[in-house]
């Protein structure tokens, strides 16, 4: 019996719930047929592949081939996708803001003739097209009437939607120059007045080589900025030719181009680019139109001459130093195995001995790491600034012999390069200041001529091993610190870790402030002295603080002392295991003076 009850409460919700899903499908169907009959046009844009335009006096044809516009009348050519696209969506999001019906005897009430503007939209799907009429602005503001040619109704819509086909040939029509990518060119050859270059672009790892005038590595960025420039650049203004007859006795009259009216004839510039299928594309650039300030350029053999931006011509203008790769050294920082700086400051000689820097001119002496890390960055980040294209013969007094700078790296090859080479290594002389005072002469090992860098090299690399040398005075790991003592003169602060915790042993064991503790612990551990200091300490010197340190269980790592010169308090020397250090009086600030550092100022 129970069974029997339950299949009947079953049976009621299963059809409760299929009328609840009926009606809300019933509801989702009228809500699509609602806006639908909202739409202007009833046609959806991807179908639609025939447009009309009448706008006053112009009128124009497109019809969609293979999934792309082209443009028929007035001219036949290729159509501007984004341009149709963007006038096909805006008439297909604008909808019907309120229809009038009944007022088929009224249409010149509301601007409708024959002379009236109109878009018309053809699709294979539909059958026969369907064309929206524009009529005046209604008394509100950016709105305006319209009407399809077969409804009896008028309709208000958005003035932009009439706006929408305010558009001249050039709006409809194709502005791209070359379409083509990087990716794409095998060969690019630029000639200008100054000569031809051609670039070469090797299709296994997509290195660039300049092969003309000579061989060159080439920039990969700045070749390919120019490929993408082209790509990018639109046509500004199609030019209509002006054109000279020439007549023979017994031949009919011909026209043809006169190049020479657009500097043409002797072309500025010529791009020519072959593709990895070997087709070709070429693009001559003219004289400027002193009116628009553009200049005038045709592809090939094409006889439409168009105008381009002046972005375009300084693009294409770029000379061989341009092209050509300034990189000087390229090394991987994290397997460089020695590093030599030699200047009249002196010498750095360091050698990476278990992932530690040694200095091998100063007894293996540690090093910080940081600053030959930085130094090699830096070195790693210098680039050409120009090429001279002399010998160091050939200039007066390079001062590269000897160099004001000699750098020598040395680092791990490649998987590649490691089955020829066990060791890489690169050389580059910095001489004296060329004439051009912000730049200095250069001669690196890997090109064949001098070259000049940004002078600024000359302070940033013209350093010593004390320069690198570490010296800070005392070595620890702060996460592995757990106690921490600081005897100032009338008063002692310990600190304590307890579960990741820090608190105030010498203050009843209150709470510290854990990143404050961690703050004092990073800036003992980065104090670096000035100088070694090997004279006896007088009287004079009295105790400003004594720093001590410990590990677990209570192991002491280290323990500072720090004294001021009671006469000058700028002069302060700390003391590490007997060993004693001038350094910065700053030293003091990073000292905590009183216990309140450590808890929260709330």
């Amino acid at each position: 019996m129970k069974l029997q009850k339950t299949l009947i409460f079953l049976v009621i919700l299963l059809v409760l719930i299929g009328i609840l899903y009926y009606d809300k499908l019933r509801m989702g169907e009228k809500t699509k047929r609602v806006e639908l009959e909202k739409k202007i046009i009833p046609i959806p844009q991807e179908d639609i592949n025939k447009i009309v335009i009448k706008n006053n006096d112009f009128q124009a044809e497109l019809k969609k081939e293979d999934n792309e516009w082209k443009l028929v009348k007035p001219i036949s050519t290729k159509a501007d996708n984004d341009a149709i696209s963007s006038l096909l969506t805006t008439i297909a999001n604008g909808t019907r803001k309120k229809t009038l019906e009944s007022v088929a005897d009224k249409l010149g009430e509301f601007g409708f003739s024959d002379k009236s503007n109109y878009i018309e939209f053809g699709s294979d799907k539909t059958g026969s097209p369907i064309k929206l009429i524009f009529g005046n602005k209604t008394p509100v503001p950016f709105e305006v009437y319209g009407r399809l040619n077969n409804e009896r109704s008028v309709f208000v819509i958005d003035e932009m939607v009439k706006n929408a086909i305010n558009k001249s040939v050039y709006d409809l029509r194709d502005k791209t120059i070359i379409a083509i990518v990087p990716e794409d060119v095998k060969t690019m050859k630029l000639i200008s007045s100054a000569g031809e270059i051609v670039c070469e672009q090797e299709e296994r790892d997509r290195i660039w080589q300049i092969k003309k005038p000579a061989e060159y590595k080439g920039d990969k960025t700045k070749i390919e900025d120019i490929i993408r420039k082209i790509n990018s650049s639109k046509v500004k203004e199609f030019v209509e030719p002006l054109r000279e007859k020439k007549e023979e006795a017994t031949e009919v009259t011909q026209k043809q181009i006169d190049l020479s009216e657009y500097g043409l004839d002797n072309p500025m510039i010529t791009v020519e680019l072959t593709k990895k299928d070997n087709s070709q594309h070429q693009l001559l650039l003219g004289k400027i139109d002193e009116k628009t300030k553009n200049y005038y350029a045709k592809i090939g053999a094409s006889e439409q001459i168009f105008e381009v931006e002046e972005g375009l011509i300084n693009e294409l203008s770029a000379g061989l130093t341009k092209l050509r790769d300034k990189t000087l050294f390229d090394f991987d920082v994290d397997k460089v195995e020695r590093l030599v700086v030699k200047s009249a400051k002196g010498l750095i000689d360091a050698k990476k001995k278990d992932e530690k820097w040694l200095l091998t001119s100063l007894n293996d002496k540690e090093v910080r790491d940081y600053k030959i890390s930085d130094m090699l960055y830096e070195i790693k980040r210098l680039k050409v600034e120009d090429f001279t294209n002399k010998k160091i013969n050939e200039i007066e007094n390079p001062g590269l012999n000897p160099p004001v700078v000699e750098i020598q790296v040395y680092s791990s090859p490649s998987e590649e390069e490691s089955k020829e080479k066990k060791v890489i290594s690169a050389t580059l002389k910095i001489g004296n200041i060329a004439p051009d005072p912000s730049k200095a002469y250069a001669e690196f090992d890997k090109i064949d001529e001098v070259v000049l860098l940004n002078k600024d090299v000359l302070d940033k690399l013209n350093k010593n091993s004390e320069d690198v040398l570490d010296k800070r005075i005392i070595k620890f790991e702060p996460t592995n610190v757990q106690r921490l003592d600081i005897t100032l003169k009338d008063k002692e602060i310990k600190l304590q870790k307890e579960d990741s915790k820090w608190i105030m042993i010498s203050e009843n064991n209150k709470k510290a402030q854990t990143t404050k503790v961690m703050d004092v612990l990073w800036k003992l551990k980065d104090f670096e002295y000035m100088a070694e200091y090997d004279k006896e300490l007088t009287d004079k010197f009295e105790d400003y603080c004594t720093i001590t340190v410990f590990e677990s269980e209570g192991k002491e790592v280290v323990g500072l002392n720090l004294k001021v010169n009671k006469d000058n308090s700028d002069e302060v020397i700390a003391i590490v295991k007997d060993e004693k250090y001038r350094v910065a009086p700053t030293i003091k600030n990073d000292i905590p003076q009183n216990v309140d550092f450590f808890f929260d100022s709330k």
